[in-house]
Parts: C-alpha cells; sequence; structure tokens
C-alpha cells in the first residue's frame, strides 16, 4: 500500500485502497486545478493508468501520445506536472565515454508503490503474491528509496540507470562526484550468476 503516513495507520485493506482512491481524486480534481492547469480529471486519471503499464520501462512518448490521442508535445507537459508535484519520477541513462551504444531514453516510475499497486488493480495485500508485475513493483521501491537515501547522505547525488542497446543493463547508478555505486534490483529467493551480466558489463 505504499509509504503515505496515513495508509500505514488504517486498518483494512479496504480501508487503505480508499484512502489511495480519495487521495488520487482529490489530486487530479482539487490540487492540479489550484495550480493552474486545465487538464479534464478523466484525461490525467487515464494518463496515470497509462504510466502504471509503462511503470519501470523505457518511456516511451510517442506511444503515450498515440495511445492517449495527444501529441507527444501534450504528453511531455503532462510528464513535467507530475514529475513537479512528485508522483512520478524518470530515471535518465548514465552517460559514458565506453565505446558502447547507450540507451539515452529515461525509465519512469510511479513514486509511490502504493500508487502503482493501486493502478495495477491491487486491493489486498495477498493479491502482491500472484501479480506478474511484482518484481517491477519492488524495483521502483527500491529506486525509490535509494534516491532518497542518497538525498540525504550526500549533497546533490545523480541518480540514474545504465542499458545498452544490445541488452546489458544495470537497474540503478548513485553518483556522490566520482564516486559511483551500481545496484542490481532483483526479487527471489536466489540471484543467478547471470543476473550479474549488467554489473560485470
Amino acid at each position: 500500500f505504499g509509504g503515505y503516513p496515513p495508509v500505514y495507520h488504517l486498518k483494512s485493506p479496504r480501508q487503505k485502497s480508499e484512502w489511495l482512491e480519495a487521495y488520487v481524486a482529490a489530486f487530479i480534481e482539487k490540487d492540479i486545478p489550484a495550480l493552474g492547469f486545465k487538464i479534464p480529471p478523466g484525461r490525467i486519471r487515464k494518463f496515470l493508468y497509462m504510466l502504471s503499464n509503462a511503470h519501470g520501462g523505457i518511456l516511451n512518448v510517442m506511444d503515450l501520445a498515440r495511445s492517449m490521442e495527444i501529441s507527444q508535445h501534450t504528453v511531455e507537459y503532462y510528464l513535467d506536472l507530475l514529475e513537479g508535484a512528485f508522483i512520478i519520477r524518470r530515471l535518465h541513462p548514465y552517460y559514458a565515454n565506453i565505446g558502447k551504444r547507450l540507451v539515452k531514453s529515461p525509465k519512469v516510475y510511479l513514486r509511490d508503490s502504493g500508487l502503482f499497486n493501486y493502478f495495477s488493480g491491487l486491493r489486498a495485500k495477498s493479491e502482491l503474491d500472484y501479480f506478474p508485475r511484482r518484481g517491477t513493483s519492488w524495483e521502483g521501491m527500491v529506486v525509490e528509496e535509494a534516491a532518497r537515501l542518497a538525498a540525504l547522505k550526500y549533497t546533490r547525488p545523480g541518480i540514474f540507470y545504465w542499458r545498452t542497446h544490445s541488452g546489458a543493463e544495470v537497474d540503478l547508478i548513485v553518483e556522490n562526484g566520482l564516486e559511483k555505486t551500481a545496484i542490481e534490483i532483483k526479487l527471489g529467493k536466489a540471484v543467478k550468476s547471470s543476473a550479474l551480466q549488467g554489473l560485470k558489463s
């Protein structure tokens, strides 16, 4: 159910889900207009749903624009709004002069795992055990917690991912000046050595 403090104190899954729905409704129906943005509530809710499907993946603005039947410029406008409101995180790729062809588009995450799970249709903790995207949910939570910890520990840390066109990937790179920490995020009882190929690369 995520990390919003009011959710923690509620007793039942139904109460927690109802709080998340009320939060989403208040954000799109009251907060966004109060900030001076004139966007139909139904459109921004659909956009959040679309982003939940893209959560943890490479952001494709063209696909979002096509699915929403809006311009790419409008998609970028919505992304800027949601990022400024701390609803989403665009995790940008790390560039290094290593002679590899690198993916240059950001990844996108809903910053609160409870919101991602809610938009994915989960309404009870037990459903997470059978949720086909629970690894993606876990990855998003770890990225967010690592970014918060780095912000507390370092001065303006860099937070990135790294991926080549051939498929080598590192889920998270935390940069503190010249120091870089590469992090691979996995959910499971065991980690195969093949899962570390991105780190080795």
